[in-house]
């Protein structure tokens, strides 16, 4: 167990227990500071008489303790009139909501600042503006005349949210804390399109602006100001029980190298959802969604599916935006966006991808596939490396893939076995002494398959662009409606074998064969709808793939080559007048497959400094091939293997 895990667990260890040690009861206790009042009524409902407003239209109230019960506390603002009523916490006790809060007469903003922690689980907060839960401190800060509360987390306490969760019709809701905890659901059911959920963990201040009036969501409640610190630990952890679902959703980490682990729900209802992040963002199963744009920045991001739940990170009618500024993107979830948001400067298309390493797609099994798709905009990924293992990255307008080292499409295949003969004798008896003892041969092969059954590495969109030093395919590139332009100093297209054959052949006088042959290539292709171009400054090599094109197709490197790859086939014969005596008998020959470089509505263009080397494949273009350096053609010589085929039977010699 490592350093970051133990301390994370055990902040959430002390919180729980700090929630479980306060009773149920509500604990409203001045401290005397301020001119505050408290009265309890039979049903243990609390009603505090809160103290006078000053400047800014603030009422400012300190407490040894604040923690409201199930029977629930009222602030009575019907005579004061304040905008916004700052509670604080002046002792060493941590604050427990696990009932309503009510402002009674005018609306007005509730702030709550509490150095100790503060646990919500069952809250409510009712005809409230903006609420902020502050596990720090708070001043009064005169700013160009204007009176305004700021809040300052402490970097060593937290917020813990229960099962019973959070909720209430909020202009803003905002819980900063050094630690944040989403153990269950947080509801702001403010319908306006502004009304929102900030998360705002490590070291910050949050500055409240006093002229804002309760009911509105047009303005700013709150602004977030990071300061300066370091924490390498997760500060934002919202687990598979949490929630954050409110019109828009946001998570700030402020301190240097801290993370957010996200393994619960969040829904932005109307706007927009952001993450921001300079240590890892890790979403374990978790579902992030927007009604519009998207955005996930930090140090890496990893998108992992859990063993119980599938990630997701979905934007219903804008753009996603995942930037690593200085790290890695994962994925074995999905993501999908729509179209370009014109908002976000980072923004390329309906799905961005960013990331200063590797951005690596790994897909898992048939019942979750990886997929990165673009509904209605381009699909932009640039990074170091891109890595596309088994997943499919699509988009109906523009592929557009840059890297500066190298990018892969892998499908990836079960390692192959070797082949195997075995020979069989049945023992001898009084029938062999006359014609021999029996003998049976088996010869068989698995090529290897396909690691997810059905699945091929994919890279489609209406057109295609992709730029790297190196790049290699052993998957599917498809330009469905449009070109297909790939850039690089060397390509590699291959289709990996796959597939398996057997043949088994019984000789004593005469000889019968029955085999079967699944073998074929896998993946290694790419085509284009309309025209296909590849340049590479050293060479393109087609091994066993195929490259096509509806239109032209323009090679150019100085140097290409295609082959093909032989695997064996099998024709198993009907019994006939030929083999009459002998039985049934299996053709074995090993047939080329791929290696093809084909235009089937253009010309084929190959423009290399060498001859173009082409070994038993095809090159072809329905209005002609032009080869500026010509292409040369080694003899092809068939590998021989497994077992010939035998012609025997009472007619063998007689009949075809």
């Amino acid at each position: 167990m490592n350093g970051d895990f133990r301390r994370a667990l055990g902040f959430g260890l002390l919180m729980i227990a700090a929630s479980a040690a306060l009773p149920a009861s509500a604990q409203v206790v001045p401290d005397g500071g301020t001119a505050t009042t408290v009265t309890v009524d039979g049903s243990g409902r609390t009603t505090v008489g809160i103290a006078p407003a000053g400047a800014g239209d603030i009422s400012r109230n300190s407490f040894t303790d604040f923690s409201v019960g199930t029977a629930g506390v009222d602030l009575d603002n019907r005579l004061v009139g304040a905008r916004t009523i700052l509670s604080e916490v002046t002792s060493a006790n941590r604050s427990v909501i696990s009932g309503p809060l009510q402002v009674l007469g005018t609306r007005a903003h509730f702030i709550l600042a509490n150095p100790n922690g503060i646990t919500v689980d069952g809250g409510r907060f009712i005809n409230t503006g903006g609420v902020t839960l502050n596990a720090g401190t708070a001043r009064l800060e005169v700013s160009g005349g204007q009176t305004n509360v700021v809040t300052r987390t402490d970097p060593d306490s937290g917020i813990l949210i229960g099962p019973e969760g959070l909720s209430g019709a909020m202009t803003s809701l905002q819980l900063a804390a050094g630690r944040l905890r989403i153990d269950g659901p947080v509801l702001n059911e403010n319908t306006s399109p502004f009304a929102d959920i900030a998360l705002v963990a490590g070291n910050a201040e949050l500055t409240h602006d006093s002229n804002v009036i309760p009911g509105t969501t047009t303005s700013a409640f709150a602004t977030r100001t990071d300061l300066p610190g370091a924490d390498s630990t997760v500060l934002v952890d919202v687990t598979p029980r949490g929630s954050l679902t409110a019109s828009r959703v946001s998570v700030a980490v402020s301190a240097a190298g801290a993370g957010v682990s996200f393994a619960g729900t969040g829904f932005a209802s109307i706007g927009e959802f952001a993450i921001d992040s300079q240590g890892q963002v890790r979403l374990d199963g978790g579902t992030a969604r927007a009604e519009r744009d998207l955005a996930i920045r930090a140090r890496d991001i990893a998108i992992l599916n859990a063993p119980e739940r599938e990630a997701r990170v979905e934007s219903l009618s804008g753009a996603v935006t995942l930037r690593a500024d200085l790290g890695d993107i994962a994925i074995t979830g999905r993501v999908t966006g729509v179209s370009r948001s014109g908002a976000d400067p980072d923004s390329r298309g309906g799905v961005t991808l960013l990331a200063s390493d590797a951005i690596n797609l790994i897909g898992e099994s048939a019942d979750r596939l990886t997929i990165v798709f673009a509904s209605d905009g381009d699909l932009h990924a640039r990074a170091d490396r891109i890595h596309n293992d088994n997943a499919r990255l699509l988009a109906n307008a523009t592929i557009d893939l840059e890297a500066s080292s190298r990018i892969d499409n892998v499908t990836r295949v079960i390692a192959p076995g070797r082949p195997r003969v075995e020979i069989l004798h049945r023992p001898r008896g009084l029938f062999s002494f006359f014609f021999g003892r029996p003998r049976t041969v088996r010869t068989s092969r698995d090529f290897g398959r396909a690691a997810i059954p059905g699945e091929i590495a994919s890279i489609a969109g209406e057109s295609i662009r992709i730029s790297a030093p190196d790049i290699f395919n052993s998957g599917n590139i498809f330009a469905l409606d449009g070109p297909a332009i790939i850039n690089a100093a060397r390509v590699h297209n291959l289709a990996a074998p796959s597939g398996a054959f057997s043949l088994v052949k019984r000789c004593r006088i005469v000889c019968w064969s029955r085999g079967f042959s699944t073998a074929d290539v896998l993946g290694g292709a790419i085509s284009a709808a309309s025209g296909l171009e590849i340049t590479a400054s050293e060479s393109i090599r087609n091994d066993s793939g195929s490259l096509l094109a509806l239109g032209n197709m323009e090679l150019d490197a100085p140097f290409i080559s295609t082959e093909a790859r032989f695997l064996p086939s099998m024709m198993n014969l009907p019994i006939g007048l030929h083999n009459l005596f002998a039985g049934p008998r299996a053709v074995f020959a090993q047939d080329p497959k791929g290696g093809t470089i084909v235009s089937s509505g253009g010309e084929v263009l190959l423009r290399s400094t060498l001859p173009v080397r082409v070994i038993a494949g095809e090159i072809d273009g329905s209005v002609g091939v032009t080869a500026t350096a010509g292409i040369i053609r080694p003899e092809n010589r068939v590998p021989r293997g497994g077992v010939a085929a035998q012609r025997i039977g009472l007619f063998a010699d007689w009949l075809p």
